[in-house]
């Protein structure tokens, strides 16, 4: 059977046809992520708030208000890490073994958590890219200007120079990214720690990955355009119907914005649940037909354990 881009990219709005409740599951369950965190996180947010307008001289007031930022930071984090690990490794359940929903495809498992570790040793290869990258321009920065002396020419030098590595690290995100495009089917159907295997899996179908993602991305984006058309009204009733905070205490300013926080974090969840669905589901398409075209869908595909 040949392989359809254009097929697999509308895999999500099949899911969604053939699972609304699942789907409405998952963004309970991100909504509840981001209820914790809130709640988690309350105290720091709340430092935070009221440090806004403190003299930015005064070192010690800057230590807390970093510190309250880094506490959001570490607990926002691993719980975001959490929620999408649970919704992506649900969808790829929807598409491999969609006559097997379980509690709406969702788990906490040996899946959930591979993909928990494959998804923070990622961002902490991105962000040591990004640092290595950043101290490479800033040595070289730093070598013209010294050399030039403080003329006006080092200007012209580091534009020349801040592109390509500005350019050069969307082409390493791209890549990088479109190779490990299989890493949630992978996890999920093989019941492995998949970072290898999705990098293996995806050599010699670049372009094709690539071709999908762009396809799904254009699917993708119907869904941002109402995402933030949805928050631009929520946000005009709110600034329209609200009293002004701006003489308000930290307090005084949550206890009156937390409705529009209600309704926001709702409208988030849900398009987080959309949005997994969406660019999730094409990729475990393509692993079933084309990685593994010998599995049958409604089998747990290659998984020693039928549980994952």
């Amino acid at each position: 059977m040949t392989f359809s881009i254009t097929n697999a990219a509308f895999e999500g709005f099949r899911v969604m046809r053939r699972s609304p409740v699942a789907v409405v599951m998952w963004g309970v369950t991100y909504f509840v992520c981001l209820a914790l965190i809130m709640i988690a996180a309350g105290g720091a947010v709340m430092a935070v708030i009221s440090r806004f307008g403190e003299a930015t001289d005064d070192p010690a007031a800057a230590l807390s208000i970093g510190g309250s930022v880094i506490m959001v930071y570490l607990i926002s984090i691993p719980l975001s890490l959490v929620a999408a690990s649970i919704i992506v490794a649900a969808t790829c359940r929807a598409v491999l073994t969609p006559k097997k929903p379980g509690f709406f495809f969702m788990r906490l498992g040996g899946a959930e958590l591979r993909l928990m570790g494959a998804y923070l040793l990622v961002a902490l290869a991105f962000i040591a890219a990004m640092v290595i990258l950043f101290g490479i321009f800033a040595a070289i920065a730093g070598g013209v200007a010294v050399m030039a002396g403080g003329g006006g020419e080092p200007s012209a030098v580091i534009l020349a120079l801040f592109y390509p590595l500005y350019f050069g690290f969307i082409f390493l995100y791209v890549w990088v990214s479109v190779r490990l495009s299989l890493l949630g089917p992978i996890t999920v159907a093989e019941g492995r720690f998949a970072l290898g295997r999705a990098w293996a899996a995806s050599r010699g179908r670049f372009w094709t990955l690539l071709d999908l993602a762009a396809a799904t991305i254009m699917r993708w984006f119907v869904l941002y355009a109402a995402a933030v058309t949805a928050f631009c009204v929520l946000m005009a009733i709110g600034m329209s119907v609200l009293p002004n905070t701006a003489d308000m205490q930290p307090e005084q300013m949550m206890t009156t914005l937390l409705p529009l926080m209600v309704i926001g974090g709702v409208l988030l969840a849900a398009f987080a649940a959309l949005q997994f669905t969406v660019l999730s589901t094409p990729f475990a398409v393509f692993y079933r037909e084309v990685v593994a075209p010998t599995v049958q869908p409604e089998e747990e595909p290659g998984a020693p354990d039928p549980r994952y």
